[in-house]
């Protein structure tokens, strides 16, 4: 399928190669596109510069011709042709995955809306868990100070029974010396 030109320079070197494509006036410049047509290859091929018109290069991929960026001449390698030609073919292979994306069914503006939900979800969670947190303390803080005390009075009571001890084990030694 033939695309439109992109600029007034790829609209004129659209109109020279379909006339020299046909066939048509036969001037070494024509002959030269011709030939360039016909070259293989999937990169784009540098067309000749025409007077007062920007560079162009013959896309075979867009079956169109594309102005090329100023700072590259009529002049420039080949290599340097298909690296800008496969940038752009990224670029635009990126920016059709971003438009499918967000126009999916499951776009990013459903997603934003579920993240947003969960957020708050977990926020409201967290208001729970902290309340009842709260709450908690307080009983534990009260267990914790109630078995500390019985703490105190169980190692208090046990060493009242081991000093009575110490005193009957002393009693009881000095009955056995009597016997």
């Amino acid at each position: 399928a033939t695309r439109g030109p992109a600029s007034p320079g790829a609209a004129a070197a659209n109109a020279m190669m379909a006339t020299f494509g046909r066939g048509g006036p036969t001037s070494p410049t024509a002959a030269a596109a011709a030939a360039m047509m016909g070259a293989v290859g999937k990169g784009p091929i540098s067309l000749p510069r025409l007077p007062g018109m920007l560079a162009t290069a013959w896309s075979q991929m867009l079956q169109t011709a594309v102005q090329l960026p100023h700072s590259l001449s009529s002049d420039s390698s080949q290599e340097a042709l298909c690296s800008l030609y496969c940038q752009v073919v990224e670029g635009l292979e990126e920016l059709r995955r971003e438009r499918e994306l967000r126009a999916g069914p499951q776009g990013w503006a459903h997603d934003v809306e579920d993240i947003t939900q969960k957020f708050d979800r977990l926020v409201s969670e967290q208001e729970v868990l902290y309340r009842d947190y709260f709450q908690q303390r307080e009983q534990w803080l009260g267990e914790k100070k109630g078995l500390e005390e019985r703490l105190r009075s169980v190692n208090e009571i046990l060493t009242n029974t081991q000093t009575k001890l110490d005193t009957k084990e002393g009693e009881l030694k000095a009955l056995q010396g009597l016997v």
